[in-house]
């Protein structure tokens, strides 16, 4: 598992209620382009993660993507492949 997604590297603030986080990550509040999350290029892969790293809210997004086994993207710094490999789910290839 990534290390990034333990608790104690994470702000402190409050947790935002249920729907509001998304406005909180660090992806939407810094401007980053969208592409560079679902772009599947291994160089993107590892900025996005970097991003993921400092966000506050990675957990929820994260657990949103787990929740919804949202098949695409980097979430909360996990792939497609990581998100799988961690919920135990194996991942069809097409």
């Amino acid at each position: 598992m990534h290390e990034a997604f333990e608790p104690s590297t994470r702000s402190t603030q409050p947790v935002p209620e249920a729907g509001r986080w998304q406005s909180l990550a660090a992806c939407v509040k810094d401007g980053v382009d969208p592409e560079l999350f679902f772009s599947g290029d291994s160089a993107d892969t590892a900025r996005a993660r970097v991003i993921c790293d400092s966000c506050q809210v990675a957990v929820q997004c994260l657990k949103f993507a787990l929740k919804n086994g949202i098949p695409y993207g980097v979430y909360g710094g996990m792939t497609p492949g990581d998100r799988a490999r961690r919920s135990g789910v194996r991942r069809l290839r097409r």
